[in-house]
């Protein structure tokens, strides 16, 4: 069943999920009762980057596939359409996301609902990977104990580096580059 905000509600993606986030009890009252209507804003584009194993992880509700999979998907558009703004890169994600989700059978709305709310938080955090320098593609991200950390930032500190820019470092010299 495909239900629908009411046409007042019909927002751009990012003020969709905003106007969900903080008007809470309307807007999920009014999804919940009336069901899931997406939003349209660059999904041609968005789709066009993903594949078919890309929307299968998107259907994953494990924040580290699913981070992997927004950074990938922020590098493809990246490269696609290098002026995408910070804002466009969040409604162009959040739009792609939303028909997965709501074409996934085992959920209730509220569940579905649930999913994209966390999906656009997670979005809104790793998007400004955007912002990167020309050129610059985040590519994976790795858990490292901190005690591990703290040592790598000990040592880029000593060289006059931030800790990530020093990781850059030590990865593109392990591979030659």
């Amino acid at each position: 069943m495909q239900t629908r905000f009411p046409s007042r509600l019909r927002l751009p993606a990012i003020s969709y999920i905003c106007a969900v986030l903080f008007g809470s009890l309307y807007c999920v009252e009014a999804r919940t009762a009336q069901g899931l209507q997406c939003p349209e804003a660059y999904e041609k584009e968005v789709l066009a980057t993903t594949t078919a194993a890309d929307a299968e992880i998107l259907k994953s509700d494990d924040p580290v596939d699913l981070t992997m999979e927004i950074y990938e998907i922020i590098n493809r558009l990246r490269v696609r359409q290098p002026g995408l703004s910070y804002p466009q890169v969040v409604n162009a994600l959040i739009s792609a996301y939303c028909p997965i989700v709501t074409k996934l059978p085992d959920l209730t709305d509220a569940q579905k609902l649930s999913r994209l709310m966390r999906f656009a938080a997670l979005v809104q955090e790793k998007a400004p990977a955007n912002s990167l320098a020309q050129g610059a593609l985040i590519l994976a991200t790795t858990p490292l104990a901190p005690d591990v950390y703290r040592r790598l930032s000990a040592q880029a500190a000593s060289v006059n580096q931030t800790a990530t820019k020093f990781m850059a470092k030590i990865l593109t010299d392990a591979a030659g580059q």
